[in-house]
């Protein structure tokens, strides 16, 4: 299995977007149907980070046209040597797309309540 860890920031011209706290603590952006496990959390008003962990075999399943069979792939895969992949983003335009998304969806799935340190939420 795979995992990943990206880290978002927001500093200097866009210390003005804050990210939301849900009241369940997590946003939850899994999708079992493609192999992920994907968990996002609030780390400061200016920070959060995601937590991706993917099933390799399902992740293939559902790629098209694959060079060589998924048997093979997954052998390969086992041989590799294993790391947990860090990722940082701040300030730049896939990072911001990332801070609308968490807060639009921290807004859909929170059970009553969304906190956030601006009265203007980024992305809504």
């Amino acid at each position: 299995d795979e995992t990943a860890i990206a880290v978002y920031k927001f500093t200097d011209e866009h210390e003005d977007k804050k990210v939301c706290l849900s009241d369940r603590s997590f946003v939850d952006f899994t999708n079992p149907a493609n192999g992920n496990l994907v968990m996002a959390f609030n780390l400061t008003k200016n920070c959060f980070i995601k937590l991706t962990m993917t099933e390799r075999k399902t992740f293939l399943e559902n790629l098209p046209n694959l060079p060589i069979p998924i048997e093979k792939l997954m052998e390969i895969f086992e041989e590799m040597p294993k790391d947990i992949k860090v990722f940082i983003f701040s300030n730049d335009e896939h990072a911001l797309e990332a801070l609308a998304h968490y807060n639009r969806t921290a807004i859909i799935q929170c059970y009553r309540r969304i906190y956030c340190s601006s009265t203007n939420i980024y992305g809504i």
